[in-house]
């Protein structure tokens, strides 16, 4: 049965230790701990301090995305700032941008099929479109300027990944708003 991923505190008292031959170690010292439980879920840990150190707990060679959030109210939009592929079984994550305090932090573990599209604001008119996919497939990337009533998206170009993210920059001349998905054809 899944049981789920979980820290469980460990806390030690009256600690008693023998030495191989038999006789009592008069001092002895425990310190409580943790064990960290990871099932299907990854677990992520932050450090508190000016410049906090995430440490995110999975499984090796999955995909996971860091989310934010300012607060926990029902309909909350918790916000992406980064994506990564465990090595190993943990990996510590110093030197994020993360966003203002107060911030809340989660983890959901994500697959390299599920593609991200990122908007950046270069300047003026122009916007850079950063697209993160799987390496060896083909996506287009449309656009529209509403999402309401019959939408119609216009196609832009087809980028290939030979390794991924990739890049198309974008000039908006005459929208006041536009919206942008990438599909796999």
């Amino acid at each position: 049965t899944h049981r789920g991923s979980a820290i469980v505190p460990v806390t030690l008292s009256q600690l008693q230790a023998r030495r191989s031959g038999g006789e009592t170690v008069a001092n002895t010292a425990a310190n409580a701990g943790r064990v960290i439980i990871v099932e299907r879920e990854p677990v992520l840990l932050v450090s508190g301090g000016p410049s906090p150190v995430l440490t995110l707990f999975g499984l090796p060679g999955r995909g996971y995305a860091l989310l934010a959030a300012t607060n926990l109210e029902p309909g909350t939009v918790w916000g992406e700032f980064h994506r990564l592929t465990l090595t190993g079984r943990f990996a510590n994550l110093t030197g994020l941008t993360l966003p203002p305090a107060p911030s809340f932090f989660r983890a959901l573990e994500v697959t390299d099929a599920t593609p991200r599209l990122e908007l950046l604001h270069l300047g003026g008119n122009v916007f850079a479109l950063r697209l993160e996919g799987e390496p060896g497939v083909t996506y287009t990337v449309q656009s529209t300027p509403a999402l309401t009533g019959a939408i119609l998206w216009s196609t832009h170009p087809t980028l290939v990944f030979t390794n991924s993210p990739g890049t198309l920059y974008w000039t908006n001349d005459a929208d006041a708003q536009r919206f942008f998905r990438a599909r796999k054809p």
